[in-house]
């Protein structure tokens, strides 16, 4: 390895930038173990129902709660960032957001306003398409969940899990 870097920079010749030469150096990452071992660990497939890409979940998860024509109702919108498209679902009730959120405990969609999924059709890269279907059914979020679903698709962010209140701070909930 010396050879290939001596931790001095390389002289200076006229017209010439100062660079090392790397005679002999692979390209790629290299690590501890054998070769083999690596590959087979590089190899091993995904769990099955892992919903995990890089360390982070797939999805993020913004909680509200509103009214929709007099009766309490839990908004969970999120932006997917393997399917690169927001998502919005609408229930009727109180739902307690948290690291896995069962809003209907017996299976049925008795208490289900709203999702998008019943939509796939519509541009749900879009997040007008999120806002319009949410002027439509007239329920009021707070302006913090706009801006959190905004900066997910931005950054790519998958792993953010927060509820909002329009009269508060919005809160980070478990993962």
């Amino acid at each position: 390895m010396s050879e290939l870097f001596s931790g001095r920079p390389a002289s200076r010749h006229a017209g010439q930038s100062p660079m090392v030469p790397l005679q002999g150096l692979r390209l790629g990452l290299q690590s501890a173990g054998a070769p083999e071992q690596t590959a087979q660990r590089r190899r091993q497939p995904k769990q099955a129902g892992s919903n995990r890409i890089r360390g982070g979940r797939a999805m993020s998860r913004h909680f509200t709660r509103t009214t929709y024509q007099g009766t309490t109702a839990t908004i969970l919108a999120g932006f997917d960032r393997q399917l690169q498209e927001f998502f919005l679902s609408v229930t009727e009730g109180v739902h307690t957001p948290g690291p896995i959120c069962h809003m209907q405990q017996c299976g049925c969609q008795a208490n289900l306003i709203y999702d998008s999924m019943l939509e796939p059709k519509l541009d749900w890269k879009d997040i007008n398409t999120l806002l319009e279907k949410l002027i439509g059914l007239e329920v009021k979020i707070p302006q913090s969940l706009i801006d959190a679903l905004y900066f997910d698709q931005c950054f790519n962010s998958g792993n953010r899990h927060m509820e909002h209140f329009m009269d508060a701070e919005p809160r980070h909930l478990p993962t």
